[in-house]
């Protein structure tokens, strides 16, 4: 089981429009502001990825997705891995036959993307590639609402601009159960500047 946590931006915006100049007698000028409450961002995130283990062979976690209750896009700026209790990461697809049992190893891609091994120089940087995690484009606040409350994932995926998390995990075996932490997995989710919405045109 992987826990994860969510770094989140927030941005406040004003904006100011344009000024009418008139110059014909009896006309004058008005100022035309505009200014907005602060833009909140509400993103929905897994709190675990659980990876279960039957007779040795690792059942690979699916449904888990990054939903967007913004108004505005969002896109995944960052991806970290943090090691816990001792878990040390390798190479993904590392063959563990030949590693002793209780000792400790795991790999982890999500989207495609590698957590770095253990004393690496890339260990504890972003791992993540923009291209594997596309931009959610902002909620539709004239759908209904009420919907949200079903108890399917991919129902709420149909509602909620989201963006699929693609697990593919492995471990060395351990010789009793293990339930615990192997790694946090920490997000860091922004909105989407100009140039990323182009995507959407």
């Amino acid at each position: 089981m992987k826990k994860i946590k969510a770094a989140i931006l927030t941005l406040a915006m004003m904006l100011s429009l344009f000024t009418v100049n008139a110059s014909a007698e009896g006309e004058y000028n008005t100022e035309v502001l505009v200014t907005s409450e602060p833009a909140i961002m509400s993103v929905v995130l897994p709190t675990a990825f659980c990876v279960y283990d039957n007779s040795q062979r690792i059942v690979l976690p699916e449904g888990y997705y990054i939903m967007n209750r913004s108004t505005a896009p969002i896109v995944v700026s960052s991806v970290k891995m943090i090691e816990a209790n001792g878990w040390r990461a390798v190479e993904p697809m590392t063959d563990f036959s030949e590693v002793p049992v209780n000792s400790q190893y795991f790999w982890l891609t999500l989207n495609g993307d590698a957590a770095p091994s253990t004393g690496t120089s890339a260990a504890m940087s972003d791992f993540h590639s923009p291209a594997n995690w596309p931009i959610m484009r902002g909620f539709d606040t004239t759908l209904d609402v009420s919907q949200l409350q079903t108890s399917t994932p991919t129902d709420i995926t149909d509602i909620l601009p989201s963006c699929e998390i693609n697990v593919n995990f492995g471990a060395s075996v351990q010789a009793d159960a293990y339930m615990g932490s192997v790694c946090y997995i920490i997000f860091t989710v922004r909105w989407a500047t100009e140039s990323e919405c182009e995507v959407f045109q």
